[in-house]
C-alpha cells in the first residue's frame, strides 16, 4: 500500500470515528433530556395522585386551564409511556453507533498494523 493511499484510507476511517462518536454524544443528550421528561412526569403524578385534588391547572402557553385530574393523569402517562417507547429507540440507536465505533477502531488498529512502514 503506497503511502498516500495509507494517508487517505487513515483519514476517511478518522473522519468516520468523529462521525460515530458525534453521533455517541448526541444520542446521550437526548437519552438524558428524555429521562429528565419522564422523571419529572412521573414525579408530577406522584404529586397529584399523592393530594388528590380534583381538578388541575394545565398550561397552555401563557393561559393556564382548568382540567380533571383523571385527564392530567390520564395524560401524563400516556406521556411516560411514550417516552419510554423514545428511550428504548435512543438505547437500542446507541448500541449500535458503539458496535460502530468498535468496528472502526478496530479498521484503524488493522491499518496501522499492516502498514508499519507509512508511518516511518
Amino acid at each position: 500500500m503506497a503511502q498516500q493511499e495509507f494517508y487517505n484510507e487513515l483519514q476517511k476511517l478518522q473522519i468516520k470515528m468523529s462521525d460515530h462518536r458525534r453521533q455517541q454524544a448526541s444520542l446521550k443528550n437526548q437519552e438524558m433530556l428524555k429521562t429528565h421528561e419522564m422523571k419529572s412526569a412521573e414525579l408530577t403524578i406522584h404529586d397529584i395522585e399523592e393530594t388528590k385534588p380534583e381538578s388541575c391547572y394545565v398550561a397552555v402557553g401563557k393561559a393556564y386551564y382548568m382540567k380533571p385530574n383523571t385527564a392530567v393523569v390520564d395524560r401524563l402517562k400516556s406521556t411516560v409511556e411514550k417516552l419510554t417507547n423514545e428511550l428504548t429507540v435512543v438505547g437500542n440507536s446507541k448500541a449500535y453507533v458503539e458496535k460502530q465505533i468498535s468496528a472502526t477502531e478496530s479498521s484503524l488498529t488493522e491499518l496501522i498494523k499492516a502498514t508499519p512502514q507509512a508511518l516511518s
